[in-house]
């Protein structure tokens, strides 16, 4: 066809030319649509011929001279990633051009990747690719009519089932490192088995966009998962939006969330999209969701339900592709109960719950987070060198932080504060609720737990073995904290073991700080 109208024009173009202008005349936005999602589709049984069928398809579609798709290079150590990429399928590049389009990618920052036509996208698994256009020449790609983003997340899914398919029948298991390297997100620490295990359900959610309610007592850092929610899905390159739904005065939440038209009120002198639009095609964070006015949530409910807003002032509701996360530190169950909360906005919400334990109940991370904030609040403060006792380490560990992280990185800053560079903080310096904290050490009576004198009648009359060593552990335990005044360092000294080790056993015998 394209040749006979060539023929019939008296053009003298060449027959490829002519049928990649044709092609890309079509309307192409989407592509799920026919021909190229068939293509794609049955690409997928081999990950060479779909990134090939990708190279092809996005040149077309852009008119470029050529196309070249890259894999990150791997190495050894699978917690770490390499700079680097190398070529994956071209097209249109010669093997020493190959190498000029490679020095070309891995010189440049994820920054500059869009206005050079470089697209990245992963097999939502281990897989790192890009897709780079060189010299692309349609006039509709170039103005931005036209979006690469459909037929990347169509390759995305072929990708992934490709990789599931061909998954070894072995367990896999698990590794938080893995994905705190992938998401790299600044503070996010996770030294104990509570926070792996809140990891790992983000790693389980991460090709899909399901809704998720992150609960958790104030400070204990819900926003920060969050962005690791976000940071592990498909929508990691696109914005992150966080609107705290009590920050905002009761009368304005609605035209915040929802936008509105221009004149729709009193004040509106230009129209505003709001946040939920502003969030186009990333994830909203609404924060302290519990405290959304019961009268806004039938609107938010069907956002939620129809994907869709109806600003202010406008006669027709907008469809919007948004992903919703919520946070609260209320109890959402109680407030449906008294009245407070609609019941199906919460069970809509609700779909994926992520607990963010307090951090009372992962010490193991408290020396962690006070070395990366420690020195973080040192470089703001330009100071050097500040170290922290033992002795004080100690206490920080068996304070119960009822503000959680919040109140943690409220301390260092004041000790950062206080402190003069190349100092050592002592135990005197910390906050007087802290340093009380050694005196007050309680074990929990437990089931199996006996008074002292009543040791041996309690063995004698049928108490196993395994209940016995914990409670003459957990008596031993008491005592060399008493007489060491809550020093652990020392108590662990007297006790024959490390100061880790002597954190994991109070874990496991539930002592109360």
């Amino acid at each position: 066809l394209s040749l006979k109208t060539a023929q019939q024009s008296g053009e003298e173009k060449p027959a490829t030319e002519i049928v990649i202008t044709r092609l890309a005349d079509l309307d192409l936005a989407s592509a799920v649509d026919g021909f190229i999602a068939r293509r794609l589709v049955q690409a997928a049984i081999s990950r060479e011929l779909l990134l090939h069928e990708l190279a092809s398809i996005a040149r077309v579609k852009s008119i470029s001279r050529a196309a070249l798709v890259a894999e990150a290079s791997r190495s050894e150590d699978a917690t770490r990633f390499e700079n680097s990429y190398r070529v994956t399928t071209s097209i249109g590049l010669s093997e020493s051009q190959q190498r000029g389009a490679l020095e070309v990618i891995n010189g440049l920052d994820a920054t500059d990747y869009s206005r050079n036509f470089v697209y990245r996208f992963t097999d939502n698994q281990q897989f790192t690719f890009l897709l780079y256009l060189i010299d692309p020449k349609s006039e509709r790609f170039l103005s931005g009519s036209v979006s690469l983003d459909p037929l990347l997340s169509l390759a995305e899914q072929g990708l992934e089932l490709h990789t599931l398919k061909n998954k070894t029948r072995r367990t896999q298991v698990f590794n938080p490192a893995r994905l705190l390297a992938e998401v790299e997100l600044p503070g996010f620490v996770c030294a104990s088995r509570a926070m792996s295990r809140v990891l790992e359900q983000i790693h389980k959610i991460r090709s899909s966009d399901v809704t998720v309610l992150i609960t958790g007592e104030s400070g204990t850092g819900k926003e920060l998962i969050a962005r690791a929610v976000h940071a592990g899905s498909s929508r990691r390159f696109r914005t992150f939006v966080p609107f705290n739904c009590s920050a905002a005065p009761r009368e304005m939440i609605e035209s915040q969330l929802f936008g509105y038209r221009k004149g729709s009120f009193t004040g509106a002198v230009t129209s505003n999209q709001g946040i939920i639009r502003a969030a186009e095609g990333g994830t909203l964070f609404l924060d302290e969701i519990g405290d959304l006015p019961i009268d806004l949530q039938p609107k938010l409910l069907r956002f939620l339900q129809e994907g869709e807003v109806h600003p202010l002032g406008e006669n027709q509701p907008v469809h919007v592709d948004v992903r919703v996360v919520a946070a609260t530190n209320s109890d959402l169950e109680r407030a449906v109960k008294e009245g407070r909360f609609r019941e199906d906005l919460f069970h809509r919400l609700n779909v994926i719950r992520i607990q963010v334990p307090p951090l009372r109940e992962r010490r193991e991370e408290i020396p962690a987070l006070i070395n990366y904030y420690l020195n973080l609040y040192q470089q703001e403060s330009s100071k050097r060198e500040i170290q922290l006792s033992e002795e004080t380490v100690d206490l920080m560990v068996v304070y119960d932080w009822p503000g959680n992280v919040r109140q943690l990185c409220n301390e260092l800053r004041r000790i950062v504060a206080y402190s003069e560079s190349g100092s050592i903080v002592t135990p005197d310096t910390l906050s007087p609720e802290i340093a009380r904290a050694g005196l007050e050490i309680q074990p929990v009576a437990s089931s199996t737990s006996k008074p002292k004198a009543e040791l041996p009648e309690v063995m004698a009359s049928g108490v196993t073995i395994a209940e016995a060593v914990e409670e003459i552990e957990r008596r031993m335990i008491q005592d060399a904290l008493r007489r060491s005044s809550g020093n652990i360092a020392r108590a662990a000294k007297d006790l024959g073991l490390s100061r880790k080790g002597l954190y994991l056993k109070m874990d496991r015998l539930n002592f109360k700080i």
